[in-house]
């Protein structure tokens, strides 16, 4: 499953962000209505990840982390 495909499951399990590193993930992110955090050590750029949609872009895990408090 990628892209749109997941927004049935992120909505179902009531996500409230969506963490990935592909353009892909942004638009699941899209689809089910919650902010994308782009991950940019994949194989695609922030500037990628922005671009499909992300509301946020880190360079690490440890960086997501940081950004929702944990």
């Amino acid at each position: 499953m990628t892209g749109a495909e997941k927004a049935p499951a992120l909505t179902g399990f009531q996500v409230g962000v969506y963490l990935g590193d592909h353009k892909l993930d942004m638009l699941a992110a899209q689809s089910a209505d919650v902010p994308g955090i782009g991950v940019s050590t994949g194989s695609h750029t922030a500037a990628d990840l922005l671009q499909a949609g992300a509301a946020w872009v880190v360079g690490s895990l440890t960086e997501a982390a940081e950004l929702v408090g944990q």
